[in-house]
């Protein structure tokens, strides 16, 4: 069976892909959301699969609960594009939008969303469903409508917010991922009994004064502090030891004497004398 030779191709630089993945990573560009080398090639290889550009791709996908998730307006950027699209309209009510595409070769399909869904769904209390109703009914409606009337163009993809991302969305429905804050985990009691003793060994008598002076608050156990400030406080107490040993070796290095040479012994006459008789002899 003979191989397609663009898998061939793509699989002989994934190494590549994943070096430009990390790259990207680095230069703070991307979104909070693509925080991975790895996310960043699934996106850029999907990009390709849908025709995108791989920097495009990674402005419009994104990857929510291990799935790769584009925005509306990508979805139609790619119809657009397709030239399939014989027509698109909308229908806007009190409390719901209708979309009907019409593809050039098929029947026109409609899709509605409006309160009712929203309601159902459990989405009537969320924020953007508060604040601008009629823009998310209009473009959960087209994603519907997309899916479809053109699964072979957008390859059934849904949007972040229709897999359940925390998005914000504006007047024009851009949608935006919020990525959650986690929380990190303050020290266990064996892990700030560890710290302590590494304090100790460092010359530090009172390690909840050492770690309220570092980080600028009250801290009265090491039990309160997270993983970052213990690994904070004990670089702070290991760096400070180590500057206090080498100032104490320069200042022992100084004081200690410097050996002398010893002088050379004077010759007595008769050791003279027997030189003289040597040269002559020679």
């Amino acid at each position: 069976m003979k191989q397609n030779p663009n898998i061939i191709e793509v699989i002989s630089k994934l190494e590549n892909f994943h070096a430009f993945g990390r790259l990207l990573i680095n230069s703070g560009l991307l979104s909070p959301a693509v925080n991975t080398p790895e996310k960043a090639v699934v996106i850029i290889l999907k990009g390709a699969e849908l025709g995108i550009e791989p920097l495009a791709a990674l402005n419009g996908i994104s990857i929510i609960q291990g799935k790769p998730v584009v925005s509306p307006q990508l979805m139609l950027s790619l119809i657009n594009r397709s030239g399939k699209l014989e027509d698109i309209k909308f229908e806007i009510g009190a409390d719901y939008v209708s979309c009907t595409m019409k593809r050039w070769d098929r029947t026109p399909h409609t899709e509605r969303f409006g309160a009712k869904e929203a309601q159902m769904m459990g989405l009537i209390g969320k924020d953007n469903y508060k604040r601008q109703p009629l823009v998310m009914y209009k473009w959960r409606a087209v994603a519907a409508c997309a899916r479809v009337s053109f699964p072979d163009i957008i390859d059934g993809l849904y949007t972040p917010e229709e897999m359940g991302a925390d998005v914000v969305v504006d007047e024009e429905g851009t949608m935006t991922i919020q990525t959650p804050q986690v929380q990190e985990k303050t020290l266990s009691p064996e892990a700030a009994q560890r710290l302590t003793a590494a304090l100790v060994k460092f010359g530090v008598e009172d390690a909840a004064k050492l770690a309220t002076s570092v980080l600028g608050r009250d801290i009265r156990e090491l039990t309160s502090l997270t993983k970052t400030e213990g690994t904070q406080i004990f670089e702070f107490a290991k760096q400070n030891f180590e500057t206090a040993q080498k100032a104490l070796e320069e200042q022992a290095s100084e004081e200690k004497p410097e050996a002398k040479a010893p002088k050379a012994s004077k010759k007595t006459k008769e050791d003279k004398a027997e030189d003289s008789e040597n040269l002559k002899a020679g």
